[in-house]
């Protein structure tokens, strides 16, 4: 059986890049639930839970991928799984449901669901690095731990906001786009809790939170942006999609 902390964090990577095609003459006439990410192990995760197949796609000139879960039984599995601990797709989890004649069960989030849940968001959608925080002349710049989530769906960062505060900024819409969110938090208190809460949970991005965890620990002996620093700040941004290294 599937840990509900697992559960938990595929709901988060589904409601993160997740969709479910209803049956149409376009679509198919097969009811099709999948998962894009730029990140194959991502879905490797998944496709080992819940089976599916997984293509390469271009999504605005960037390669990515695209898990597909289309078996009738596979399907009930997984909408009765992650039913209970999404947020922000239910609803249509729910119309799935009804084509499938399955009444999911109603389950509360817990304190390691929602943990779990993040950590899934994060790992599809997130990012954990090191910020360069400026400062004001004559005063030293800062390089402090950064994790942010961008999501077109306010309602998910939302969630996450209730529980670890942070930040939710609305980036400059782009043609034919729809309009994207970005939620983020910086510095040593909160990230260090988020770390720490997600680090048992995270499948794809763990080498990242340790890291961060330990950059935090190493920072706070110098100030200086020494080579040893440089080196570490670099080892955890070179995890990233898009690394900018020092």
């Amino acid at each position: 059986m599937i840990p509900d902390t697992v559960r938990a964090y595929v709901a988060g990577l589904f409601d993160g890049e997740g969709c479910l095609y209803f049956p149409t003459k376009f679509w198919g006439y097969l009811l099709d639930a999948s998962i894009t990410n730029t990140n194959l192990n991502c879905l490797l995760f998944v496709q080992s839970l819940y089976g599916g197949s997984i293509q390469a796609k271009n999504n605005h000139n960037v390669k990515c991928y695209g898990l597909h879960i289309r078996k009738k039984e596979t399907l009930k599995h997984f909408i009765e799984d992650i039913y209970s601990y999404s947020i922000v797709k239910k609803e249509i989890l729910q119309k799935g449901a009804n084509i499938l004649g399955i009444s999911p069960l109603i389950k509360q989030h817990s304190i390691n669901t929602i943990k779990a849940y993040v950590a899934g968001l994060i790992d599809g959608e997130g990012t954990i690095t090191v910020h360069h925080h400026g400062r004001k002349i004559g005063q030293k710049s800062q390089y402090l731990p950064f994790i942010c989530i961008g999501n077109t769906n306010k309602q998910c960062l939302e969630f996450v906001q209730k529980y670890y505060y942070g930040h939710i900024t609305t980036r400059k819409k782009r043609q034919d786009r729809k309009i994207a969110y970005d939620w983020n938090i910086e510095g040593y208190k909160r990230t260090n809790r988020l770390l720490n809460d997600i680090l048992p949970f995270l499948q794809i991005k763990k080498r990242q939170a340790q890291l961060l965890i330990e950059y935090q620990i190493f920072n706070r002996t110098t100030s200086e942006l020494t080579e040893e620093k440089r080196q570490f700040i670099n080892s955890i941004r070179s995890l990233n999609f898009h690394p900018t290294l020092l």
